[in-house]
């Protein structure tokens, strides 16, 4: 993982569909998820196998197939001063392109 994050690879058998996962700190504090799926909050439910961000509470599959990105940004001033457009590249670097390797 890069700075702030972590990177975990859990091997899993052929009959694994899903996976349940909860993230403790070691010091005595575990992350609660908010949403929970099916009532189960405080868990974050892996649907099905592959790579996955948990960011925000929210778990993304990574899109698998695709070459990393290489940004250059603002070319055409539109991202600078569009706090919306900012704030959605950013989250879309840190769920898909990161993990990909971008």
């Amino acid at each position: 993982g890069g700075r702030g994050w972590y990177t975990i690879t859990i091997p899993a058998n052929a009959s694994t569909t899903t996976m349940w996962l909860t993230f403790h700190n070691g010091a005595g504090g575990w992350d609660s998820n908010p949403e929970g799926v099916a009532g189960e909050k405080g868990h974050y439910l892996i649907p099905q196998k592959g790579a996955h961000v948990i960011k925000d509470s929210i778990v993304t599959q990574v899109e698998t197939g695709m070459d990393p990105v290489l940004v250059v940004t603002d070319l055409d001033g539109t991202l600078v001063g569009d706090d919306a457009a900012h704030s959605d590249f950013v989250d879309r670097w840190l769920r898909q392109l990161a993990p990909r390797g971008g």
